[in-house]
Order: C-alpha cells, then structure tokens, then sequence
C-alpha cells in the first residue's frame, strides 16, 4: 500500500437532478463542486448535481500550471509532480529569486527523495532499444512513493480499469490540482491540466524533447494535437492510460531520515530484476562490456550506434548526482529535504557533518560523469558527429578511459552508500 487507504472515505451521496444516486464522493470534491456551481447541498452528507450538460461539454484548463522540465535525463515523473506542486503554491522554503530556479530546486529535491538522485542501471539485451523511460521504471513503485511524501501528498493511485475514471479527473481538475497519468500520451507520466466534452477528452503536457542529443531516441508523443500554449490534448484517453494519481490534499505525514536513507541503500544495492542490473552491479556489468573487446571490433555501424547510445543513456550519473548534491545542501534556500526527514538545522551536527561529505562526493561524481562521456565522446555532446563517436568507440585506449573513470565513480558511490549506512548504524 503506497498509502493510507483512503477508499473508505467517500462519505458524501451524489444524486443527479432527477434524484438518481451517482458514484459517493469525498467531503473536499463535494465542497469543489458546490464551490463551483456544479451542484448544492441537501443535507449534510448529500449533494445534488445541477443540470450542467453545456458546462461539462465545455473547455476547462488550469492556469498558471508551468510545462514540466524536460531534456534527455528528467526524470518524467518527478518533473511532472514539480510543476503539480508548485501550482498549489508550494514553495518548501526554497527561497531561489527566479521562479524557474524555485522549480528547478523543487526537481532537484523531488528526484533526490525518490532516490533516483542515487540510482545506476545496466540492461543486458543492450542491443535492444534502450529509451529514457526504461531508467524510471524498474523500482517498483517505491521511488514514487517518497517522491509524493516529500511533496506532502495523500494520493490515490487508479488503474484504467476503475470505474469512475473520467469523473476522477473531471473532480480533481474542478478542484484546481491536475492529475498524473502514466502511458497516456507516451509509455511514461504526462500532466493532465484540463478537460472538456465531459471528460471524453483531456489536456496536459509531457515532457518528451524532440531536441536533445542524437545519441537518445526520444520517443513522440501519442497525441491528436496541440493547443496554442503547447498543451496536449487527446480524446479517448482512457483507452491508453495506464493508471492515474489523485492527489487529495498536502497534508502527508512526512517520514523520517531512517526510512528515506534506507530507501536510498536499497535502491544503490537493489537486486538484478527483468534483465537489468542496478547500483554496484550495473558498475560491474557496465566495466566488463567495455573491456570486451570482441563485441566492439565484431560490432558494424548499426551495432556501435545502438551500443553508444546505450553507454550514453544508462550512464546519467552526472546531472543526478549533481541534483543530490543541491538537495543534501545545508543552505537555509536549499535545506528543504534535510528539513522534511528531520534533520533540522543544528540538531544532529555530528550527521549533518557526515551529509557534508555526501553532499561533497556527489558534486564530484557530477564532475567524473562529464569525464566518463568525454572518453567516449566529446565535450559538447549537443554537437557530436557521429563518424567520430563511433571510431572512438572502437578503440581500446578510449575504452580504457571510460572503465577507469567507472571504477572511480563506483568507489564514490560507495563511499556514499556507506555514509547512509554508517549514519544509520549511528542513530
């Protein structure tokens, strides 16, 4: 259970103009809909809908909600949830100046919680297509779990077998909070931002870039168009969407430092799982393939394409790295997550020193990640040829670059796993 089981909860009868009982709702989406002309009160557990046909076939978008971030290594969800968060106002403190960096900053903090900050993957049918969205998925649901728990979340997950999925979203759209959705417009989590023709169709955004480096496959969204401010809309979308998340209200019980640490471990140490290998494993698994030199002198230009972009693609250490770095930060307009897992500002000095060093040795993971890259490409990689990469590819000495360069970042990343673990031993 992802959290409190909130099915139980919808104490409020629905009846329509003519008195025949709809789906029982929950007090606050009762409240939403008298709020919004959309019904009125008979007695204190009854609302009664109004004719509103026009109303619901009518367009309603909520403003104010910006894009969600993208590029070839956001994290879908975590970029989706940002923008959820901070279109309620929810700001956690970070006092960044620019609304954009307070976004950003929100992102950082959101993918350090989830625990993909920390997270490192191989797959072993590396020949096979190997898209962005692959590096999300094989958590289970857990990393979503602290994602939500950091942005204060009590949440419903509903699969596209639920009856009521439509009015779901209409409720939560009325009430001013978009939905997530997952496999709606792509095989990842979009934004859903707004409805009309009562549901049938729905808005939102994806945060799928058609820009990025040519070393990542992105893959184009499974929409019927766009609106003038880039929305996406799609009828019929309860035929492709997979699940939705209701957020009902900001109020969740945040949890302790000793449950995200530990989250954090599991993930850095987590289980070969559907042919992938994870944290230490995936360092291993990674090394031996580049130190193979018969699959690289053996490979043609197809091969050495897809064996490039799936050394460039399972390898996005450096930026989330970087992003656990800022949130680990002790900075009174960084400290939201320390904050959040009840690491208070001088309450545990000698812990605090300990995240110290953490937060260090990622920043310099961030820095060896742009090395490892560099050993297999260039600098810039926005700017890469491809005849180059792939020459470079098959020689041995800029293998070898690569490997040691991944042997330093296993021993920081071990280095941070046992910090997490030394804290808690100590706690």
């Amino acid at each position: 259970m992802l959290n409190k089981d909130l099915s139980e909860n919808r104490t409020i009868t629905v009846i329509d103009t003519t008195g025949q009982p709809q789906n029982p709702t929950y007090l606050r989406r009762a409240k939403g809909l008298v709020k919004n002309g959309r019904a009125e009160w008979i007695d204190e557990n009854t609302i009664r809908l109004f004719e509103s046909n026009k109303e619901q076939m009518e367009r309603k978008i909520i403003d104010k909600v910006f894009p969600p971030l993208g590029g070839a290594e956001a994290s879908p969800f975590c970029a989706c949830l940002t923008s959820l968060i901070y279109s309620q106002n929810k700001r956690f403190n970070l006092a960044a100046k620019k609304a954009e960096h307070r976004i950003g900053m929100t992102y950082f903090h959101l993918v350090t919680a989830s625990g993909l900050a920390f997270s490192y993957i191989y797959q072993d049918d590396y020949f096979s297509e190997f898209d962005k969205t692959v590096y999300y998925k094989e958590f289970n649901d857990e990393w979503i779990q602290y994602a939500l728990n950091f942005g204060k979340c009590n949440y419903r997950i509903i699969t596209c077998d639920t009856t009521g999925l439509k009015d779901e979203v209409i409720h939560s759209i009325d009430c001013g909070i978009p939905v997530l959705a997952e496999s709606l417009a792509d095989n990842t989590w979009c934004l859903i931002t707004g409805y009309e023709n009562a549901g049938k169709t729905v808005f939102g955004y994806t945060t799928n870039c058609y820009n990025c480096n040519p070393c990542v496959k992105c893959i184009k969204p499974k929409v019927d168009g766009y609106i003038e401010n880039g929305m996406f809309f799609k009828s019929n979308w309860d035929k492709s969407v997979k699940r939705i998340i209701i957020i009902d209200d900001f109020n969740a019980q945040p949890y302790g430092y000793k449950e995200y640490m530990n989250h954090w471990i599991s993930i850095m140490q987590h289980e070969p799982k559907n042919g992938f290998k994870f944290g230490m494993d995936a360092y291993d698994a990674v090394i031996q393939l580049l130190e193979d030199d018969s699959v690289f002198e053996n490979a043609g230009d197809k091969e050495l394409t897809e064996l490039y972009r799936f050394l460039f693609t399972n390898s996005f250490i450096p930026e989330n790295r970087c992003y656990a770095g800022y949130a680990l930060s002790k900075s009174p307009d960084r400290r939201a997550l320390l904050d959040h897992m009840g690491l208070n500002k001088g309450k545990y000095p000698e812990m605090e020193s300990q995240i110290v060093d953490i937060k260090s040795k990622s920043f310099q993971m961030h820095k060896y990640g742009w090395y490892y890259w560099e050993a297999l490409s260039d600098k810039k990689l926005s700017t890469v040829d491809p005849e180059r990469y792939l020459q470079k590819l098959k020689m041995q000495e800029h293998r070898k670059k690569a490997v040691d360069v991944l042997r330093q970042l296993k021993e920081m990343d071990a280095f941070i796993m046992n910090g997490f673990k030394e804290i808690l031993a100590s706690s």
